[in-house]
């Protein structure tokens, strides 16, 4: 997450990410949910929502620490506003796609590249 990689000065690959919270966006998410891959039910408290308000992150430093895998197709988040928030971050924009980034096999070696990983098979 973009916390996670301010405050500890990481890398991060963000894949079709949510860069602004508003209050009103937070307010949906309170409520009963279930998990859609354990189905597991779990609920969402306003607590919550407003924690997860406090989590956002204003000002991106050091944006060459991300990289940033969007699709135009994405039907849940604005790519365009990733794109406004990380200017200076290392962009890759695909036409089409979806919000589960349908590509994302395809950017797998790109993704180890950037992280400085390397598979030994």
């Amino acid at each position: 997450s973009i916390f996670f990689a301010q405050k500890y000065n990481c890398k991060a690959v963000l894949v079709n990410p949510l860069v602004g919270l508003q209050d009103s966006m937070a307010a949906t998410f309170i409520g009963h949910h279930t998990d859609l891959y354990t189905g597991k039910k779990f609920e969402i408290e306003p607590a919550d929502a407003e924690y997860l308000l406090t989590l956002e992150q204003e000002v991106i430093e050091q944006q060459d620490r991300y990289l940033l895998l969007l699709e135009t197709g994405d039907d849940v988040l604005d790519y365009n506003l990733a794109l406004e928030k990380f200017p200076l971050a290392r962009q890759v924009v695909i036409q089409g796609g979806n919000h589960r980034f349908e590509h994302f096999e395809e950017y797998l070696t790109t993704i180890m590249e950037f992280a400085d990983v390397s598979i030994n098979a």
